[in-house]
């Protein structure tokens, strides 16, 4: 007014604090919101896990994930990687995937890494990553990895049986096989240029990728966070249905046998 005072509404039209809270809650669009959470997760993958979130959130009707800018810049086409052929699994550690992602061009913001190693338990699905500042550091992780997976399932009888990978150096190396022939590990090399037989591995480091690349671009981080993305979408992935368990179960479930917890999960980058 003319003496620079705003007048304040009348109080008893003002709504109460909950009034406000609730109206503000069902603004948000709780579908986008997971899906950012979890990496920006197909919508099926994510109403199966919204029926089950500890019965905390509730989808609001109607309202599905828009196509992000994460999603479109992280999801780029890529070509079609062959189907994977191989023996059924009937417990844990029986076959373990491995494979080197890199060099990237920028180091990560850990450790100046410039790849990373991925172990993919194939009955489970769960997979394990560990980052590399250069390839030379590749059989400390493969030993940590192994004798760690085995002591984990150590009572249960279960141990690593198959290991499967390239043959590249990092595991031909004559500390890898020594550590193979110690453990009782069959080493399984793939043939060169048949795709078919390294298909899971394939798929799974796509999989990484498009989930890391979609939450960095959709928390507008620079290149060398890549190796915070890749940590993340690991931990993501680990925790979201996987089409080959059965009832929808996850990774994380089928290894641990239990469900996982996901209501401290926030969108990477932010509070949110």
């Amino acid at each position: 007014d003319a003496n620079n005072l705003y007048p304040f509404p009348d109080h008893r039209n003002i709504p109460h604090l909950p009034f406000v809270a609730s109206s503000i809650a069902t603004s948000v669009n709780l579908h986008q919101l997971w899906h950012n959470r979890l990496g920006h997760i197909n919508n099926a993958d994510l109403d199966v896990i919204l029926q089950g979130i500890n019965g905390g959130e509730k989808i609001i009707p109607n309202q599905r994930s828009e196509l992000c800018n994460g999603c479109l810049m992280g999801k780029m086409p890529r070509g079609k990687i062959a189907r994977f052929s191989n023996n059924s699994t009937s417990s844990p550690l029986e076959i373990v995937h491995s494979d080197i992602s890199g060099p990237f061009p920028v180091d990560g913001i850990h450790s100046r890494s410039r790849y990373y190693i991925t172990f993919l338990d194939q009955h489970t699905r769960y997979t394990v990553v560990y980052l590399l500042r250069r390839k030379s550091e590749a059989f400390l992780a493969i030993k940590t990895f192994i004798r760690m997976v085995n002591t984990l399932f150590l009572d249960k009888g279960f141990s690593v049986k198959y290991f499967q990978s390239d043959n590249g150096g990092e595991y031909t190396s004559n500390d890898c096989q020594a550590l193979f022939q110690e453990l009782g590990i069959v080493h399984r090399k793939i043939v060169p240029y048949q795709s078919e037989q390294n298909g899971i591995i394939e798929r799974l480091k796509r999989t990484i990728m498009d989930c890391a690349e979609s939450i960095r671009f959709g928390a507008n981080l620079k290149q060398n966070f890549w190796t915070a993305s890749v940590c993340t979408a690991v931990y993501l992935l680990n925790r979201r249905p996987h089409n080959h368990l059965s009832e929808h179960m996850s990774p994380f479930e089928a290894w641990h046998n239990k469900k996982p917890y996901l209501m401290h999960l926030r969108t990477f980058g932010c509070d949110a």
